[in-house]
């Protein structure tokens, strides 16, 4: 009976393997659609958006999904920079789809924390209420920035971004090597993590 599958809860269910059954995604597809008009009719904001969102990726991924996932992911990414590409395109036009391309890499959870960032919250805040932890949060700032969706400078004081900065010899060197050469205990590896990516993302540029 396995051979064939098995219907439950909206799954489908084979023996070593388990997929989402087709009407459920269409469903969401149609979903999805509705979403994406209420947003552009700003009937909705980003976060409850994303919630909603997180709502379907948090059940799919009970199957096996996760190139379904990503895929959702990137939609959603693609979604929130639309008003960006409606944009006169400039003579940037070539690095500037380079970087959209790697925005849409985004897991989803990064996203809102930015979102939340932009509304002014800490990250003891964010991490409360997310329920995640701080340096959880922490990560994601540097997944931000590396993706030149935020600046360091934002977020750090300037002086301590200068000086890490100074112990940084290229975008390749470990967090422990730059955290040695600092020796600051006020100075954490999430801090020195996030300046780190900033450097990595102006390499990127370059090589763009």
């Amino acid at each position: 009976m396995l051979n064939n599958g098995v219907g439950f809860l909206g799954f489908r269910i084979f023996f070593y393997h388990k997929l989402v059954r087709r009407k459920n995604l269409r469903k969401f597809e149609k979903r999805f659609e509705e979403l994406k008009e209420l947003y552009k009719l700003k009937l909705i904001g980003q976060e409850e958006f994303i919630e909603r969102f997180e709502g379907w990726l948090a059940y799919v991924s009970h199957a096996d999904t996760y190139k379904y996932r990503m895929h959702l992911t990137r939609l959603l990414a693609h979604c929130f920079s639309e008003e960006q590409r409606e944009q006169p395109v400039n003579s940037k036009k070539e690095s500037n789809f380079a970087k959209k391309s790697e925005e849409a890499r985004f897991p989803l959870s990064s996203q809102q924390t930015a979102y939340l960032l932009k509304k002014g919250l800490s990250v003891a805040e964010i991490a409360k209420r997310r329920g995640i932890k701080d340096s959880t949060v922490w990560g994601h700032l540097a997944m931000l920035i590396q993706y030149n969706q935020l600046s360091v400078w934002k977020i750090m004081q300037k002086e301590k971004v200068i000086r890490i900065l100074q112990k940084i010899g290229s975008p390749d060197d470990k967090l422990k090597q730059i955290k040695a050469r600092l020796n600051d205990s006020s100075i954490s590896f999430d801090e020195v993590s996030c300046v780190l990516a900033s450097v990595k993302s102006r390499s990127r540029r370059k090589a763009i």
